[in-house]
């Protein structure tokens, strides 16, 4: 059985890209029960919004996501998100996207 991998990609910087789609695919649609400022899924597996409080982060466990992507530069947050996902044992990446 394959095994799916489900990545929420979190920051500020991708929320520049919520109206971008490839042309004939669908626009991001909206997630609900997600308590996560515009969260919206791009595709099956792919999970984007700002960042999680821990409501989200306990909320992104019970929807199956496993892995989250940070795009952020702020150290400070960084560290704060990744306690949070290493508690639930969530994957974390961090990945700042400098502009």
């Amino acid at each position: 059985m394959k095994k799916l991998c489900w990545i929420l990609i979190t920051g500020l910087y991708i929320i520049s890209l919520s109206n971008v789609s490839a042309k004939g695919s669908a626009p991001p649609s909206e997630v609900p029960g997600l308590p996560i400022d515009r969260a919206r899924q791009h595709s099956q597996n792919v999970y984007r919004g700002a960042r999680p409080e821990v409501e989200g982060t306990l909320a992104i466990k019970q929807f199956g996501i496993q892995n989250i992507v940070n795009l952020e530069d702020d150290e400070k947050e960084i560290a704060r998100e990744r306690k949070q996902a290493a508690g639930l044992g969530l994957n974390f990446i961090s990945s700042p996207m400098n502009f």
